[in-house]
C-alpha cells in the first residue's frame, strides 16, 4: 500500500486496532456505524479499547511510519502521531 496524506490516518488507526488485538480495519468500522452515530454517540470508543502498553507500542510504530513516509523530523512525527491518536485513537483502558 502506498501511503499518502489522504490515507495515512486510516492506515495508522487500523494499525492501532491490530496492536490492540482486533481483527478489523478502520474502514470496516466506518461501514458498520453510520457517520452520525460514529461522531455523536462515540459507541465505537466504548467497544474498542487498548492498554497503555499497546498504545505506547503503537505510538512508536506510527511515528516511525510517518518519518519513513514523509521524511519529517522525529519530533514532527511524534506530534502528528499524537494528534491522530488524540483525534481518533482508541480509548486507553484503566
Amino acid at each position: 500500500m502506498h501511503l499518502t496524506r489522504e490515507n495515512i490516518a486510516g492506515y495508522l488507526l487500523t494499525l492501532q486496532l491490530v496492536e490492540a488485538g482486533y481483527h478489523i480495519t478502520y474502514d470496516e468500522i466506518l461501514e458498520m456505524y453510520s457517520a452520525k452515530e460514529f461522531l455523536e454517540n462515540w459507541r465505537f470508543y466504548e467497544e474498542y479499547t487498548m492498554t497503555y502498553d499497546q498504545n505506547i507500542s503503537w505510538f512508536k510504530k506510527a511515528s516511525k511510519i510517518l518519518q519513513d513516509t514523509f521524511h519529517w523530523h522525529p519530533r514532527q512525527c511524534d506530534k502528528q502521531a499524537g494528534w491522530i491518536d488524540l483525534a481518533s485513537g482508541l480509548k486507553i483502558e484503566g
